[in-house]
């Protein structure tokens, strides 16, 4: 229970540092913020160079082998996809009496 004061006390003391905001003195940045301050600032062009990164004729060919697989893939799926689509074309009552034929009603109820 001797602890609750100081516990309390400390809580106190750093929500209020936490809350308060720290002065802005006029004039106290650095100056190499200034700097690059002034750089971003200046014309606002391009870069004079943006950097390319290119991969190696063996990666670009192992890449695109693989996505040509990925693209049969999907194409693959996609000819399914329809077949099953075409397949499963029939009428409501065409499903019930097949549902029903394979299926018994309950006995003894």
């Amino acid at each position: 229970m001797k602890f609750v004061p100081v516990f309390s006390f400390f809580s106190i003391l750093l929500a209020g540092c936490s809350t308060l905001d720290m002065p802005v003195i006029e004039g106290s940045n650095a100056a190499w913020i200034e700097e690059r301050r002034m750089e971003r600032q200046g014309e606002g062009a391009a870069p004079a160079t943006i950097p390319v990164h290119r991969s190696s004729p063996i990666i670009r060919s192992d890449l695109e082998l693989r996505m040509n697989e990925v693209l049969e893939q999907r194409d693959a799926l996609i000819a399914e996809s329809e077949q099953l689509d075409d397949d499963a074309g029939s009428d409501t009552e065409e499903f019930l009496r097949d549902g029903q034929a394979r299926t018994t009603p309950p006995q003894g109820y």
